[in-house]
């Protein structure tokens, strides 16, 4: 049997065998037979496909697990030498620093506002799903003279490597 034909072929030629009464019935079953094992060998080979593609996906996925963990692990160490480098800066009151790779500093003074939601009063919490603190009001009525219970603000800067 000619092994370049299509599963398509194949099936076509099988249905086609089956519907003809014109043919020695042996000479039928032995060309049936013969179709059967091809289609049955292309099958055999498109699982093996399948199985090989179904292992390189759970590679993939297995890779994609270790890559996270990888980079949550580089993000939480930029972060731990953020932190160093600010308090280095800090303690030392260099505002900027100009090394021959980098210009080190802190970028735009922003206001945080820091909240204790347990001692909120509800006019300053926003009605979701549960209640949560309306940052942007409490900043508003913090920065216009108001004492909040539970909340106050805090500078913060974000240290840019440039």
């Amino acid at each position: 049997m000619d092994n370049s034909k299509t599963l398509y072929d194949l099936t076509s030629a099988l249905n086609e065998l089956q519907s003809r009464d014109d043919l020695d019935p042996e000479m039928i079953a032995d060309t049936i037979d013969s179709l059967k094992d091809s289609i049955a060998v292309k099958l055999d080979n498109i699982a093996n496909w399948m199985d090989s593609l179904q292992k390189d996906v759970d590679w993939d996925s297995e890779k994609i697990k270790v890559l996270q963990q990888d980079r949550k692990q580089k993000q939480n160490k930029i972060n731990s030498l953020s932190a160093y480098v600010s308090n280095v800066l800090i303690n030392n009151d260099i505002k900027k620093l100009h090394t021959p790779n980098h210009r080190i500093g802190f970028g735009r003074l922003s206001h945080k506002v820091i909240v204790d939601e347990k001692y909120l009063p509800v006019d300053y919490m926003v009605k979701n799903v549960t209640f949560k603190p309306d940052k942007a009001k409490i900043k508003k009525d913090i920065n216009a003279g108001k004492d909040i219970k539970g909340a106050h603000i805090e500078a913060s800067r974000k240290l840019e490597i440039l």
